[in-house]
């Protein structure tokens, strides 16, 4: 039976007339180039009013439960890593692979001050092992793909660089976020991630992780308890 048979089978059965068939969308059916457009005025926009969308991502990311600090440059950024780490004493710190974590992570300062703690990037272990270790650590180092003003979130796409498991099993969860990465509304994500759809012929990945503060978990008597499904303290750190 094709689609019209069908529809002509339901009218039939509900003693209808002709149903209504799906009038098209313009957020659906546009095109590549006006996508492109679109996300050129986003760019545009976002580059304009930095300085205002990075004063609400820092209130709105207060709000949602992360201990929040902002850093200039990738120095300081290594020296409050160094704080943050010697204030938790972990014994393994699980990092990935982007560009923005080795920078930091593999720096000789953190390797010489912090002697005692084994850092573990995931591209070192095979995937047993990395399920083991995720576990273990005290915390996991994770950079970011976007970050949300608007909701004081991070968003984290599928890579080669990250596992899930580095920014959601250990306790604790480190965000390195650079300033270029965060976006002022969903709409801009989505726009944005629209455009990476139809660039790519309908492969975008096969997840989006949001990470809105530490993990809540709610029961039946409105009972909220942290870090059951996930990190129960979130740091994140501004760099720029």
């Amino acid at each position: 039976m094709d689609k019209k048979e069908f529809l002509q089978h339901v009218e039939k059965c509900i003693n209808r007339g002709a149903l209504d068939t799906y009038p098209g969308y313009e957020g659906i059916d546009r095109s590549l180039s006006n996508q492109q457009t679109i996300v050129s005025e986003i760019k545009i926009r976002l580059q304009k009013n930095r300085s205002q969308i990075l004063d609400k991502f820092a209130k709105t990311a207060a709000i949602a439960g992360w201990n929040f600090f902002r850093v200039e440059n990738i120095e300081q950024a290594i020296q409050k890593t160094i704080d943050l780490l010697s204030s938790i004493n972990p014994k393994e710190v699980l990092c990935s692979e982007e560009e923005i974590v080795a920078r930091i992570l593999k720096d000789k300062q953190i390797g010489s001050l912090m002697n005692k703690t084994k850092i573990i990037f995931s591209d070192e272990e095979n995937r047993e092992e990395l399920k083991l270790t995720s576990f273990k650590a005290d915390i996991g180092i994770t950079g970011v793909d976007y970050a949300i003003a608007e909701t004081g979130s991070c968003v984290i796409l599928p890579g080669i660089t990250l596992s899930r498991l580095t920014s959601l099993a250990p306790p604790h969860h480190l965000a390195l976020v650079e300033v270029d990465k965060v976006l002022d509304t969903l709409d801009d994500l989505f726009a944005i991630r629209k455009l990476t759809f139809l660039e790519e012929e309908g492969d975008m990945g096969s997840y989006m992780n949001f990470i809105t503060g530490p993990s809540r978990t709610g029961d039946i008597e409105q009972t909220i308890v942290k870090g059951v499904h996930g990190p129960k303290e979130v740091s994140l750190l501004l760099i720029g």
